[in-house]
């Protein structure tokens, strides 16, 4: 019996089969239909996705055979490893490296081998996907090329596997990163409401006129808005798994729109843009909704017609409420969105009207 050298680059293959962290994990079914696949097709009993460490072949996934792992040095793979393309041994008790390997004179009594190495996309073989008879065989040049095939599919799968895991990193990251960030915004923001309620409670002795009350009213309305924004960050997580929850309350809709509009005002009023609008109702003005998704709806909508209308123009804002439906319109006298655009205008990297802009311009 002959065992195979070392490969060239054994170092960097134990690290890249290291990075998969794949050995000893649980059987997946996405493995196993390769390994079965593989079977089928080259019509062999035993198949297997073989990965080699420093000391042992470990399978992945495994057709027709009880054992988990073998030692290195007696494994078919780890010959194959040194290979490019398909290593085939069509009778090991013909060949001088197997003749007298224990695989061959014992259980599994393997006569013929054929492997296809685990070449990562860096070149870096981690093992094999194998096929295993009992019988001296060959394998026809459409077997040959489908295992080729499947030990590619392979790969595929253990990259994805590390993609994965990394953007779940990555998210994990960014949303720890996002709630420390949100509650040191938090803390200077109750402050400046906490002062705001203060002074609010306190008007006749602070506030010397009526002016000097709405903006503070105006400031305190939009600080409790930024809180709630940031509030909403802090439930980040549930929003990416897709349970984000709404929150109604009851509240006259009127009073939100006109201190959404006078918070808008100050933007508009240094494009000299006027914000005029009107509310009409089939019944009363108190609406059952989260007032905080639907303050960011209005606010986006506004702040665009503000964004894109030109200097000295008029956004108007209509609400109407009829058979317990909202109806708003925002009518701006902006570039508008063309029709070809409208596919991707909830596109988060694509601005739309883009070109109309730079014509304008």
């Amino acid at each position: 019996m002959k065992s195979a050298p070392l490969h060239k680059n054994e170092s960097a293959r134990i690290q890249k089969l290291l990075e998969y962290e794949v050995l000893d994990t649980e059987a997946e079914k996405s493995f196993d239909d390769l390994t079965e696949l593989a079977s089928e097709i080259c019509g062999t009993p035993i198949s297997l996705i073989s990965l080699v460490d420093p000391n042992r072949q470990w399978f992945k996934s495994k057709v027709g055979l009880g054992a988990n792992e073998t030692e290195r040095d007696i494994a078919f793979c780890s010959h194959a490893i040194l290979q490019d393309e398909v290593f085939e041994v069509e009778d090991a008790t013909k060949d001088e490296r197997f003749f007298d390997n224990p695989l061959v004179t014992s259980n599994p009594d393997i006569r013929f081998y054929a492997g296809m190495p685990l070449i990562s996309p860096d070149g870096l073989p981690i093992g094999t996907l194998c096929v295993i008879d009992r019988e001296p065989k060959k394998l026809a040049e459409h077997q040959r090329k489908a295992l080729k095939i499947l030990g590619s599919e392979v790969i595929s799968k253990l990259e994805l596997r590390v993609k994965t895991k990394r953007l779940e990193q990555a998210n994990q990251f960014k949303t720890e990163f996002l709630s420390n960030m949100s509650h040191e915004i938090r803390t200077p923001l109750n402050a400046i409401l906490g002062f705001t309620d203060l002074v609010l409670n306190n008007a006749e002795e602070y506030l010397k006129t009526p002016i000097a009350k709405t903006y503070l009213e105006n400031i305190d309305f939009s600080s409790k808005h930024l809180l709630s924004m940031i509030n909403a960050v802090l439930d980040l997580s549930k929003i990416e798994a897709g349970k984000m929850e709404l929150e109604p309350n009851q509240f006259d809709i009127c009073d939100t729109l006109d201190n959404l509009l006078n918070m808008l005002n100050v933007k508009a009023s240094q494009s000299n843009i006027k914000i005029v609008h009107s509310y009409t109702s089939d019944s009363n003005f108190d609406v059952y909704l989260d007032a905080g998704k639907f303050s960011q709806i209005v606010i986006n909508l506004v702040s665009n017609a503000i964004k894109f209308s030109p200097s000295d123009s008029t956004i108007q804002l209509n609400l109407k409420i009829e058979n317990n439906l909202i109806l708003i319109d925002i009518i701006d006298q902006g570039i508008g969105i063309a029709e070809e655009d409208l596919p991707t205008i909830f596109d988060k990297y694509h601005q739309v009207g883009q070109k109309a802009q730079e014509e304008q311009a």
